[in-house]
């Protein structure tokens, strides 16, 4: 048996693939041949020959540590865990100062999820052996479990100290940082565990962290790298499909690439059986939303203006969530909005699929897209009879089952994007979006500029969507007008390594470090909205424009040029500016993006009255009125119902 199968035996047999199955020592004692030879047959995955000889074992030498420590991992890797304790415990009882055994018995609990015992005992293998670098990884990844940090940040650390060839050791030590904000470091380790053992399932988790510190064509080809492994891993396809949407792709590559997903993740799914609905063309009509993102999450501020604004004599609403984390905005603003509210994380697909059926919804909305956590799979069921996409996705699902999609004429001009989208556009005539600030929010400052002397560009944007194009760009601005400096706000930045590279990137094109100021998340919301003081221009990013980034912008009152490209996800900042009446921020191509950009600093007297009318500016547009959204998208809604009762 190869490596690659061991290891495949090894998961189907329970054993976690974050740890390194138990291994079985050679006994030291009585039947020192026999235990070898049943060690030897463990090892190769001969399990049932292991504990025979085990088994015989204890009948010559009744309580032998090593015969009843065998039969523990054996039982273990069969993942009947409990006789897995009771076994090593019988080994610890007759030798207590074996480490293997309590590192061992410390796995089994673990598995269980009994943290505590576990602990305990990887303590104790500790204590045996300060060295045993796979009882510190197996603590380490207990203490992350109880969000003890900088305890587990230790151990994986001392794992891979005392055992640098420890692949698992590093990855989790990767995966740590990457749950620390440190994405750099994180690809580092997750680089030096795959050259230790290619075979490691954590490619996703590589490919996260190379997007996530701004190197989205990198991540790509990890991305790829798991769904060759893995034809069937779905998330991670979905993951490649957002990804390609940061980077500078062919729109119809990337269309065939999303219908790739459906050929590869639905071919499986059964249709639900063909739901009677009361077809009456102008009842009360139920509709259902579908999302992860139910908290303070940008979707949940974008949705939260239409559930409040949908009649609800003509609608009844559903909100199916799963990855629900109640936070503020879940507990005061959306959990009681809805008239039904179904928690779905622990359903699968299909029954989350089933309750829409049963609860009879007409219209079933998803809100995700191919983002972290998404249902798409619940609507291949075809879970109700109508099924439209919006909002959180700013790219075609790919999926026939999902017949709509919301969107407008300036992200998606007529006779433009249809063929790069699977479900039939839905063009609301004032705009795809309604933006709700935030309660509190500061208000606008006078331009920095007038101060400071120098223009100030700025970008709060996600690192991803920082590309090398971008940055070159951004450069040639900041050539064109040798005073100026640039505020560029990221979460990457936490990490010194990500803040170096990017730093690097901008001298690379003659723009001196010191004209560039890199920001960390702040602490609040608040403080979050006061940086716009110190802003004068903002610099949206291409091809993936800002959406919530931008709104948040132009509240504050700060300018923001965009680039319109060919599809949906280049021309949201197109449909925002438009919707506001600030056509003139809108570039065509790179070279009318700097123009625009460098005029715009040189015109000091323009930016202070557009600081100054912003606000109001929006405040009158219909990017702000939430009524008009809801009566546009529920005069969609019942379009779509006497389109589907008219073909019945």
């Amino acid at each position: 048996m190869n490596r690659s199968q061991r290891r495949a035996q090894a998961r189907k047999a329970g054993a976690s693939p974050d740890h390194r199955p138990p291994r079985a020592a050679a006994a030291p004692f009585d039947d020192q041949t026999a235990m070898e030879r049943a060690t030897a047959l463990y090892d190769a995955g001969r399990y049932d020959q292991a504990r025979r000889l085990s088994l015989d074992a204890l009948k010559r030498v009744p309580e032998q540590p090593s015969a009843l420590h065998l039969l523990g991992i054996v039982a273990h890797s069969e993942g009947d865990y409990g006789r897995a304790v009771s076994y090593i415990e019988r080994a610890i009882a007759a030798k207590p100062d074996a480490a293997t055994f309590h590192n061992n018995l410390a796995e089994a609990f673990r598995v269980q999820g009994q943290l505590e015992p576990a602990i305990e005992h990887y303590q104790r293998a500790i204590d045996l052996d300060l060295t045993y670098a796979i009882a510190h990884n197996g603590l380490g990844s207990v203490l992350q479990l109880q969000s003890r940090f900088d305890e587990a940040l230790n151990h994986f650390e001392f794992a891979t100290m005392f055992d640098p060839g420890l692949a698992v050791a590093h990855a989790n030590l990767g995966k740590l940082m990457a749950t620390l904000g440190k994405p750099g470091q994180a690809s580092r380790q997750f680089e030096i565990a795959l050259s230790l053992d290619p075979d490691l399932d954590i490619a996703v988790d590589f490919g996260n962290s190379l997007q996530s510190i701004g190197q989205p064509v990198m991540a790509e080809r990890w991305f790829r790298r798991a769904i060759e492994s893995c034809p069937d891993a779905a998330l991670a396809h979905s993951n490649l499909l957002l990804c390609q949407n940061y980077s500078a792709h062919d729109p119809e590559a990337m269309f065939a690439e999303h219908r790739r997903w459906q050929r590869e993740h639905t071919a499986g799914v059964v249709p639900l059986p063909p739901a009677r609905p009361d077809l009456a063309r102008d009842r009360r009509l139920r509709i259902g939303y579908v999302t992860p993102d139910l908290y303070g999450h940008s979707v949940g501020y974008f949705f939260r203006p239409l559930l409040e604004q949908h009649d609800r004599d003509a609608f009844e609403v559903t909100c199916y969530t799963n990855d629900w984390r109640p936070d503020g905005l879940t507990a005061d603003w959306l959990r009681e909005l809805p008239d039904r509210w179904r928690d779905t994380t622990a359903m699968s697909d299909a029954e989350v699929a089933e309750t829409v059926r049963t609860d009879e919804i007409d219209i079933l909305i998803d809100l995700a897209g191919h983002t972290a956590n998404h249902r798409l799979l619940v609507f291949a069921h075809k879970a109700a009879p109508v099924q439209v996409t919006y909002c959180g996705y700013a790219n075609t699902t790919g999926l026939d089952a999902i017949d709509y999609r919301f969107t407008d004429a300036w992200a998606d001009p007529p006779g433009t994007t249809e063929a790069l989208h699977s479900e039939t556009l839905v063009r609301l005539p004032g705009g795809f979006l309604s933006y709700q600030p935030r309660p509190g929010a500061p208000e606008p400052s006078d331009p920095p500029s007038l101060q400071n002397g120098y223009v100030t560009f700025g970008s709060v944007n996600y690192l991803p969507k920082v590309t090398a194009a971008v940055t070159a760009v951004w450069c040639r601005i900041l050539n064109s007008l040798p005073d100026s400096h640039l505020l560029f706000k990221a979460l990457a930045f936490g990490d010194e390594s990500v803040r170096e590279r990017v730093l690097s990137d901008f001298e690379s094109h003659g723009v001196d470090p010191a004209r560039i100021e890199l920001v960390l998340p702040t602490d609040t919301h608040r403080e979050h909205l006061e940086l716009y003081s110190r802003i004068d221009i903002a610099l949206d990013t291409f091809p993936y424009a800002g959406t919530t980034t931008t709104c948040e912008t132009l509240w504050m009152g700060v300018p923001i040029v965009t680039l319109a490209g060919r599809s949906h996800v280049a021309r949201v900042g197109v449909s925002l500016l438009s919707q506001i009446r600030l056509e003139e921020l809108i570039a065509d191509d790179e070279d009318a993006f700097v123009e625009i950009a460098t005029a715009l600093a040189r015109d000091r007297e323009r930016l202070v009255a557009l600081r100054r009318e912003m606000r109001p500016r929006m405040a009158a547009s219909p990017l702000l009125d939430a009524s008009r959204l809801a009566r546009e998208i529920e005069d969609a809604y019942r379009t779509m119902w006497h389109s589907y009762v008219a073909g019945q």
